[in-house]
This record gives C-alpha cells, structure tokens and sequence, in this order.
C-alpha cells in the first residue's frame, strides 16, 4: 500500500506573547521586581555591555564601542543578569534537605530559582 497521509499545509498563527516592546519591557520589570528589586536590577541592566560595565553573562554580545545604546541587551540578557543579581540566597540548610543526586536530577530553572550561595 502506498503512503495514506495527506500533506498538512503550515498554519501562521499570532504569537501568544510578545518578546519585543513594551510587553516584554513590562515583563522584564514584574521578573526585577520577584528577583533583584526593580531598582537594584535596573542599575544593572543599564551597565550591562557598556563601557565600564559587564558583558551580558547570557552570551557574546557583539558591542560596537562607539555607537553603543543605552539598553544594549536582550530579553534573555536582562533574565540573566535577574538571575545573577537575586537577592534570593540558599546556606547549609538547603543541602541539608536536598541531595546532590537530587539536584543533579533537576531542571536549571529550578536551581536557578533557589537562590545564590
């Protein structure tokens, strides 16, 4: 017998979210706000790929020194440095109540989402 499928033509749909503009700008602000703090997290998003800054720790972020924007970094790069810079932090309790074996077995947003040591 031959093959029975019929082709399915692609479908385009809407993005459910935005990742661009001011939804993802309002976006960055709320995860500031549960992590850093709004202005803790700002100061750092605005030294992020400056001169006298940081390089975003998300990637290699290509800068060209001299016509540098104020907001020189992404979505994901501002969720980096959200990360990095949370005030949320774990101590010995932490690995007391959890094994290596069991956080080996966890998700990176998960561990993230503990805290710094």
């Amino acid at each position: 017998m031959g093959n029975s499928k019929v082709p399915i033509e692609p479908q385009v749909f809407d993005p459910p979210e935005s990742a661009a503009g001011i939804p993802a700008v309002v976006e960055v602000i709320r995860q500031l706000g549960k992590q850093t703090g709004v202005l803790r997290g700002a100061r750092g998003l605005l030294q992020m790929n400056q001169a006298g800054g940081f390089d975003c720790p998300g990637c290699a972020w290509p800068e060209d020194s001299a016509h540098r924007k104020r907001a020189e970094f992404c979505e994901n790069g501002a969720k980096a440095v959200n990360w990095e810079a949370t005030k949320k932090s774990i101590g010995e309790a932490f690995f007391s109540e959890h094994s290596v074996s069991f956080l080996s077995r966890q998700s990176d947003y998960f561990l993230e989402y503990q805290g710094r040591l």
